[in-house]
């Protein structure tokens, strides 16, 4: 799991691949581990499909029980009390679904990471010492504790949203091309600006988290160089050099920070709006 950036060697000292043949070697040694755990990721998705495929019929059984059972004249309560029911039991089946597919997911994100997490230190153990001389002590731990820690919240989160995102996606083409085909085809035709958006924002987004993963790096080796050398520190009074230096990191990591999140911050609102018009 390469990643690149100046001093960043991740396993080997060897020169890091172009940056698409490099996410494609991190997508497949990720699937080696997520592999490992077949039934789980099979009833995760099985959980995900149900969750999503009632959120998208519960508006069509409401609009029925209005425009076929409500009207000024008469009102048939039977049939409202059969929809309140279906609508009460779907609900639950949506409410169990989501905690199956959230706990499941939780369990296959913690048992990846906990093996890519051994993997890790073990490789680390047989490295030359070369390697602990070319990168910084607060780089590696950063790779230990906050690179993997990423990858879990992307198993645990990023993953069954972008599922969920997609099946719903599908699911409301169909029930829109059922519905009116006419305003279907407006809606497909702002597509194509959508997707520029969106890839336009995951670009500069992915750009600005691998420079705040880089400068996380940067900020936990200064924190590591400080308190393991404190005693010198203060010995030569160095405390001044040492407040800068750990400020300019720290202002490094929160600006990059921000303009990664200030990036994927603007993704849902320009969607929606495209979405309603």
């Amino acid at each position: 799991m390469n990643r690149g950036g100046h001093g960043r060697g991740r396993f080997v000292d060897v020169k890091l691949p172009k940056e698409k043949h490099l996410q494609r070697k991190v997508l497949k040694r990720i699937w080696s581990y997520l592999r490992k755990y077949p039934f789980q990721l099979v009833i995760t998705f099985f959980a995900i499909i149900i969750q999503s495929g009632l959120n998208l019929v519960l508006p069509f059984a409401i609009k029925i029980a209005i425009d076929d059972y409500i009207n000024i004249t008469e009102v048939n309560f039977e049939a409202i009390l059969i929809i309140f029911a279906s609508l009460v039991v779907a609900s639950l089946v949506m409410a169990i679904t989501a905690y199956l597919s959230r706990l499941i997911m939780g369990i296959v994100a913690s048992r990846v990471t906990r093996d890519i997490r051994r993997d890790t230190y073990l490789k680390l153990q047989n490295l030359p010492i070369k390697y602990y001389d070319r990168n910084p002590h607060g780089d590696i731990m950063s790779i230990l504790t906050n690179d993997i820690e990423t990858i879990n919240q992307a198993f645990y989160q990023a993953i069954p949203q972008l599922l969920s995102s997609v099946i719903m996606f599908v699911g409301a083409l169909i029930l829109m091309f059922f519905t009116n085909v006419t305003l279907t085809l407006v809606a497909l035709a702002m597509l194509p600006v959508a997707f520029f958006i969106i890839i336009f924002i995951t670009t500069r987004a992915f750009k600005h988290f691998r420079t705040t993963q880089k400068s996380l790096g940067e900020l936990s080796g200064v924190l590591e160089e400080d308190i393991t050398g404190l005693k010198a520190v203060k010995l030569y009074n160095q405390e001044a050099d040492m407040i800068q230096k750990f400020e300019k990191s720290n202002e490094s990591l929160a600006n990059a920070t921000f303009k990664a999140q200030t990036y994927t911050g603007l993704m849902y609102p320009i969607i929606r709006l495209l979405d309603n018009l």
